[in-house]
């Protein structure tokens, strides 16, 4: 038992690679555990044997508080920060409380059922959607373990989910008539100015709250989009988008802008640092109810603002592949996908422009 360098050969010559292997014996695994890696540098691999190797023999009876702090610290240099934070606040607040104490050798499925009834489950807490991604997360902890401490099975495999992953609803459009009376009925310059943003735009309800001034350029008539705004832990936060396609420059409306200008005159010595809307997403979410109730309209969520802005433009013929662009989709199979029930009026004009051959 041990770990072995040794350097790999093609046709009977040395590659110029070298490869290692660790394999150690573990008491809650039935067959000695080996873990293997390959690289150029052998003091790098030599390293990573060493390393691998102290990691394996310190897994006995290792309990599930330390393998988080492992688990977290090893991906804390290999995610993004906001991925990081939603990812261990998922962790210390929902699974931590139940499993810290235990060795993670003992946590069987029935411990993981048991979590589930006396935990998730109580008083009926957690939306569906919720408990999706606290399952997942408890279920990456320990395939983690099963990679680098040995373990010999994720016990979270053998037990039904209680979550789901998304929450099925109906997507709301509001039409530009509808669109039109709600903003007859808002009397807040802020919020006149939001809901006009989204309408005619359809940037995410992060990337709205992350705008300052600097992002609008009057000139061109554009807003740039390049970062998205976060709430965690009480602390605003802003970073870059997930995906390159996000990152984007929108082209906006007269009106728009002079709506933009018009807000902008009635900040306190804005500069191109200053955040047009500091204010939070339940705030955002509950004036939103406000003004459709006012209305008269129906419910919707901030998120439908984009929806109904990508029906507007779909109904006007506007090509999918600058629809895909202006919303920041990573490709036009996305927004095919999310609008395809939007062209099913197409046809109609499919078969006229056929007739007229």
């Amino acid at each position: 038992m041990g770990y072995t360098i040794y350097k790999l050969n093609e046709n009977g010559k040395w590659n110029g690679k070298w490869k290692a292997e660790v394999k150690v014996s573990l008491p809650f695994s039935e067959k000695p555990v080996k873990k293997t890696k390959t690289g150029e540098k052998k003091k790098d691999i030599i390293k990573w044997a060493q390393d691998m190797e102290k990691r394996l023999l310190n897994a006995s009876g290792i309990t599930y508080n330390t393998l988080i702090e492992e688990y977290l610290k090893d991906y804390k240099k290999r995610i993004k920060e906001i991925t990081f934070l939603n990812k261990s606040q998922i962790i210390r607040n929902h699974i931590l409380p139940f499993f810290k104490d235990i060795p993670i050798e003992d946590i069987t499925p029935l411990i993981i059922r048991k979590y589930q009834n006396e935990y998730l489950l109580l008083d009926n807490k957690y939306s569906k959607s919720t408990l999706n991604l606290i399952e997942a997360q408890l279920t990456a902890s320990f395939n983690y373990a099963i990679k680098y401490y040995g373990l010999k099975e994720n016990p979270c495999k053998k037990v039904e989910k209680v979550g789901v992953s998304k929450r099925q609803r109906n997507i709301v459009f509001l039409t530009f008539e509808n669109f039109q009376k709600l903003i007859k009925n808002t009397d807040d310059d802020m919020y006149f100015t939001i809901f006009n943003i989204l309408f005619f735009t359809g940037i995410r309800k992060g990337e709205l709250l992350a705008l300052n001034v600097g992002d609008i350029d009057f000139k061109k008539k554009t807003l740039n989009i390049n970062k998205t705004f976060h709430r965690i832990n009480k602390k605003d936060i802003i970073t870059e988008p997930k995906t390159k396609s996000s990152i984007r420059k929108i082209k906006i409306t007269d009106t728009l802008c002079t709506i933009l200008k018009d807000y902008i005159s009635h900040l306190y010595k804005p500069d191109n640092n200053t955040r047009l809307f500091t204010i939070t997403s339940m705030a955002l979410k509950n004036n939103l109810l406000i003004y459709l109730a006012k209305s008269k309209l129906p419910k919707m969520t901030l998120h439908d603002f984009r929806h109904s802005h990508a029906s507007l433009l779909i109904h006007k013929k506007v090509n999918i592949l600058a629809i895909s662009k202006r919303l920041g989709h990573e490709n036009s199979v996305i927004t095919l996908k999310t609008y395809a029930h939007l062209y099913d009026d197409d046809d109609n004009d499919i078969i006229d422009t056929l007739e007229k051959l």
